[in-house]
């Protein structure tokens, strides 16, 4: 229903179904409302915010396993199906962090071609699909190719086979409006003569049966066959206007309609509904005839299908134009894409490349905001020139935890006198900002995350860690929930620090 409810443009707030859920997300319920009515409030009881500025800023804080992740998960969720006409940018301090975040907005239900992936950590992405730049560009224009097909398919359907129907996106379009959208109305003009019950039937038919001749007779002249041909069509239909007054017999389809619409194994919908020939590869019987309102609802999800086919026939024709993979490239991150995610790092590499194509964007999540420098948190709310001296972006949330890594500084005197490994989100939790706090965790047993529980208030537990048998059974070759194991040299090294702020030991890894 919800999917039905955002097809037909549904504006109501809907989580759609995915493997990540708001219950899945550790914090009390007011926290989770908090951030809803943040995104939502605004869209659904706007006069509350006349003459005001609606909250724009969430700092969200949890500590280890309380699902802050999945709360970024979900909120993006929230303001794709809610604002369909804005644009989202994902930040976070490592490619690994990124890819966790993308990894899991992969699997709701966003339409993968609006999901954009900047930056070499592309390459770890566990992902089948290619969301790099130029594997989006490629993806539309595969998918252009596969609409296109349907489209001749169902002009075939309408017996309009060689029209060059699917030649182009803008052949397409044309023929969404000259003969889907007008087959359409047409079966709801039908729908409403012949009635629910179906009383009206005949009329409908019968206007098909002389309808039909007449069609044929402009389809011949439009051909430039004339003569014979004419002669035909006159004669059929002088033959279907003679003696009106004569009684004459039903045809055999009205019967056999009549027949069905007696014995309730159809309804008016399924015997009027125009695109069944097309729809033959879906689930059958495509109307089950429990009832008028069912059947029409199915056929009413079916137009939408159709019509969501050519919206996206529609998206991919700026594809068709644009001649080059750099056009087609700069296209896909200015306009097409939705969901834009990349580093810290590599919003300041691109940063003046982005704002040189005029790149917008209205909504900001930085997830690992508490490993970030202060500064390179201002840079990917810069990502765009203001408009007429105001900013686009309507909301940033800030997802982190101040007690876990600060920012990494190398130099000791900028770190110790110019306090640069404090982060924005740091400086704004230390500065009394009101956070978002998630205090349930469900990661960790509940007697390792009593070993760091001290360092935050009130942290408690989920119910699967407290109910799970992965959690109360013993972890296999482990005498105690933790423990220390001590590791000797291997071959004759211990742990190394081959680069700086990096560390290891191939004994612990062995």
């Amino acid at each position: 229903r919800a999917v039905k409810r955002l097809q037909g443009g549904s504006k109501v707030a809907v989580t759609l179904a995915s493997k990540v859920q708001w219950a899945d997300v550790g914090g009390l319920q007011d926290a989770k409302e908090e951030i809803m009515n943040c995104i939502t409030l605004p869209l659904s009881q706007g006069q509350m915010f006349e003459g005001q500025k609606a909250r724009s800023g969430v700092l969200l804080f949890g500590p280890p396993g309380t699902g802050k992740t999945d709360t970024a998960v979900q909120v993006v969720n929230l303001l794709f199906h809610n604002f369909p006409d804005q644009k989202i940018v994902l930040v976070a301090h490592s490619n690994q962090a990124l890819n966790d975040l993308f990894e899991k907005i992969v699997v709701l239900d966003i339409p993968e071609r609006y999901l954009l992936r900047l930056g070499r950590g592309i390459a770890e992405l566990d992902a089948k699909q290619d969301f790099s730049k130029w594997g989006r560009v490629n993806h539309m224009l595969q998918r252009r190719l596969d609409l296109l097909a349907k489209v001749e398919r169902l002009a075939e359907t309408f017996g309009l086979s060689g029209e060059d129907a699917a030649y182009t996106c803008e052949n397409a379009q044309h023929f969404f409006l000259h003969h889907v959208k007008y087959r359409w109305a047409d079966f709801q003009k039908k729908l409403g003569i012949a009635g629910k019950d179906g009383a009206g039937i005949h009329k409908v038919l019968e206007l098909a049966a002389v309808a039909e001749p007449k069609a044929k007779r402009r389809r011949t002249e439009g051909d430039g066959e004339k003569g014979e041909s004419d002669g035909e069509a006159e004669a059929e239909e002088s033959k279907a206007s003679v003696d009106q007054s004569a009684p004459q017999e039903e045809p055999q389809e009205l019967k056999l309609a009549r027949e069905q619409l007696k014995k309730g194994s159809r309804t008016v919908v399924s015997l009027l509904f125009p695109f069944g020939k097309f729809f033959a590869d879906a689930p059958q019987p495509l109307f089950p005839s429990g009832s008028y309102e069912a059947d029409l609802e199915i056929a009413t999800g079916c137009y939408r299908y159709l019509q969501n086919l050519f919206k996206e026939i529609e998206e991919c024709h700026a594809f068709e134009l644009l001649r080059n993979s750099h056009d087609r490239g700069n296209y896909l991150i200015t306009t097409h894409a939705r969901i834009i995610a990349m580093t810290c790092t590599h919003a300041a590499l691109t940063r003046s490349t982005l704002v040189d194509l005029n790149f917008k964007y209205d909504n900001l999540i930085m997830e690992e905001s508490a490993q970030i420098l202060e500064v390179e948190t201002f840079i990917p709310m810069l990502l765009q020139s203001s408009d007429q001296g105001a900013s686009r972006l309507k909301r940033v949330m800030f997802i982190g935890d101040h007690h876990q890594l600060p920012p990494v500084v190398k130099n000791r005197a900028f770190q110790k006198y110019g306090h640069l490994d404090q982060s924005l989100y740091a400086r704004f939790v230390r500065l009394k900002t009101p956070t978002v706090d998630l205090d349930l965790q469900g990661r960790a047993r509940p007697t390792i995350a009593d070993l760091y529980s001290w360092r935050y208030k009130n942290l408690g537990n989920l119910a699967n860690v407290l109910t799970d048998t992965k959690y109360l059974k013993a972890n296999a070759g482990l005498t105690y929930d933790y423990q220390f194991i001590d590791v000797d040299d291997f071959e004759g090294q211990g742990e190394s620090q081959p680069t700086p702020h990096f560390y290891q030991n191939l004994g612990e890894a062995e």
